[in-house]
């Protein structure tokens, strides 16, 4: 399988939402790069560009894989929008964007470019500068319906037991070699967080609920990635 973001994020990779409600679409470009804190450093300088050439809101930033990545290097750039209108309304080719571009174009290379769109929201609103943790599944389901409504029982059974801080979601991957496939994004505010929630898994609550739909789930690959929107409107 190759890397969406927004693990991405494939990003990671990304649990992506607005700086005031959830995104309904997000890009995901899988880059390599040997250099990762120069191409961080391109993002935080690129971002506002890139929102300044869009309208309406939004958000752009990168998640960096701690385990589970495709390949040593990867990381996760992400753009979201209110909708999938919007996100493909954005040209690549204006002189403002293209002038940003070109500057990373010496320590990265586009692996895969990716769209997705929401299946269910998350209460997270991610502002410019907000750090997060997030642990990326990749299923695929013959019942998307039922497993969205499965996350939403997993995700209020988490708020329950001890994890308000913790948040899902769930989009469909419209592009690529995984088109028809989920991506779940579990998010906490630090990476220990959703470590947590990982362990959480083997108690009573969580292994019924998880009972719900292991019938109607296979999953295809996962990753740990620590987030960071980098600009947001």
């Amino acid at each position: 399988m190759k890397s969406i973001c927004a693990v991405g994020l494939t990003v990671l990779f990304a649990l992506v939402a607005t700086a005031h409600a959830s995104a309904q679409a997000i890009q995901v470009v899988t880059v390599n790069t040997s250099d990762t804190a120069g191409y961080l450093e391109w993002v935080q300088e690129a971002a506002p560009v890139f929102i300044g050439a869009s309208s309406g809101p939004g958000a752009v930033g990168a998640c960096v894989p701690v385990s589970g990545a495709e390949r040593e290097g990867d990381i996760y750039w992400f753009a979201a929008a209110a909708n999938a209108e919007a996100l493909l309304a954005l040209d690549p080719s204006t002189p403002a964007i293209a002038r940003e571009v070109a500057k990373a174009s010496s320590i990265r290379t586009v692996r895969t470019r990716d769209v997705m769109t929401i299946a269910k929201p998350s209460a997270r609103r991610l502002e410019t500068g907000s750090r997060y943790g997030q642990w990326a599944v990749f299923v695929e389901t013959s019942n998307p319906g039922s497993y969205v409504s499965g996350m939403r029982a997993m995700e209020a059974a988490y708020h329950e037991h001890g994890f308000q801080d913790l948040n899902i979601a769930v989009y469909s991957i419209r592009t690529g070699e995984q088109a028809g496939k989920l991506m779940t994004s579990v998010t906490g505010a630090t990476m220990d967080r959703v470590g947590a929630a990982v362990d959480a898994l083997s108690e009573s609550w969580a292994v019924a609920q998880l009972s719900q739909i292991e019938g109607s789930r296979t999953i295809v690959r996962a990753a740990f990635s620590s987030c960071q929107v980098y600009a947001s409107r």
